[in-house]
């Protein structure tokens, strides 16, 4: 008969050998600390290492908000939270996804963002004697890997798209358009980290490419909206595209211009329409059968302008007093609306409890728009 201490060795073996038991604990441990254990063993290393790893991630609420401002020669980047509890904001991811690779041919881009992961890039012009870059970056961990180009990569590539969910699989997905300089051909990409190369799938529409606008992936499908509203649906899956009808969008709604927002939230397709007749902010949903959209919510831009004193001269003139950057689920919070107004501050509005929330006040940007990427 084994004697307690033998069989508690035994029970820590077991559990030391079981990788998959031994990443579901430490993905349970606050980032910083998790990264410490590197040093336990090698296979702990190689888990810990692998840029889709994320410690302290076990939903995906987003915590905040990482903001580009400027122009795309020299983008600027700042994090801002949005936990109640953290109001002040904190560099560090952004810190690292400026300077994660000091020898890349251009100043580093974000192209998209997906439950804690970044997709990166940094494009050589003509007369650079190395070649544009791709990344996906773990800012938490400090972890980055390099993708391959695809096969045609001197053609034109578009809309770049991140696939993920570290809480469920270390696996993910990178989508985009691309065509030739030609315009003679027009295909999907599609990259896995599981076989670590590019999958090309023609389209026929060509039409995507030159009106698409916005990008996001939702319910196993990758969606783009055309600035007249319309959008393309692809099927992962099946490697079928489809057209979607428009929103019922209002009378004065202006095509491109006027489309705030586009993009998922808990399963559910949005797209934010400014209706500048009356002044508001609408959300629509795309229905489970992606058989057409309703208005979900809307938002009138003067309780924006009465909540934060805006300057009554913005509806005057015509101009927009906000630009919306997000529609974001906040832990214990449900969902918001965070938006970037004209004097300066990030604000968000509950859809929950019809309260508005001011999280920072010192982001300004000339051109009147900011990008905004999940963390």
């Amino acid at each position: 008969m084994s004697s307690p201490r033998l069989r508690r060795i035994s029970s820590a073996a077991l559990v030391g050998a079981n990788n998959d038991l031994i990443r579901e604990i430490l993905l349970r441990m606050p980032a910083k600390n998790a990264v410490r254990l590197k040093l336990v063993s090698k296979s702990w290393l190689s888990l810990i290492s692998d840029v889709s790893f994320f410690p302290g991630r076990n939903s995906n609420a987003t915590s905040g908000l990482i903001i580009v401002e400027g122009g795309m020669s020299k983008p600027r980047y700042s994090y801002v939270s949005l936990d109640e509890s953290k109001r002040t904001t904190d560099d560090e991811p952004t810190r690292y996804i400026r300077f994660f690779d000091p020898n890349a041919p251009a100043p580093l881009k974000i192209s998209d963002s997906c439950n804690g992961l970044f997709l990166c890039y940094a494009k050589a012009t003509a007369c650079q004697a190395i070649q544009s870059r791709l990344y996906v970056v773990n800012p938490s961990t400090h972890q980055f890997t390099t993708l391959p180009l695809p096969p045609t990569h001197q053609t034109n590539w578009k809309d770049f798209r991140l696939v993920s969910d570290p809480c469920k699989s270390p696996v993910y997905l990178v989508y985009g358009i691309e065509f030739s300089n030609s315009d003679s051909v027009c295909n999907i990409l599609e990259y896995s980290s599981v076989t670590g190369v590019w999958n090309l799938f023609p389209v026929d529409d060509f039409d995507l490419v030159h009106r698409r606008y916005k990008g996001a992936f939702c319910n196993g499908a990758l969606h783009w909206v055309r600035k007249d509203g319309y959008s393309y649906r692809f099927d992962v899956n099946q490697k079928s595209i489809k057209k979607l009808p428009k929103p019922p969008l209002p009378e004065y709604w202006k095509s491109g211009t006027d489309l705030e927002y586009f993009g998922e939230y808990e399963g559910n397709l949005y797209f934010i329409a400014h209706d500048t007749g009356s002044s508001t902010l609408i959300v629509y949903e795309l229905h489970k059968d992606c058989s057409g959209w309703f208005m979900k919510n809307n938002l009138a831009i003067r309780d924006i302008n009465i909540q934060f004193q805006m300057s009554p001269n913005f509806q005057q003139l015509g101009y927009m007093c906000c630009s919306v950057l997000s529609l974001v689920k906040v832990k214990n919070e449900g969902p918001k609306l965070v938006m970037w107004i004209r004097n300066g501050k990030i604000i968000s509005y509950s859809f929950k409890d019809n309260t508005f929330s001011q999280h920072c006040d010192y982001v300004q940007n000339k051109y009147g728009k900011c990008k905004a990427f999940k963390f």
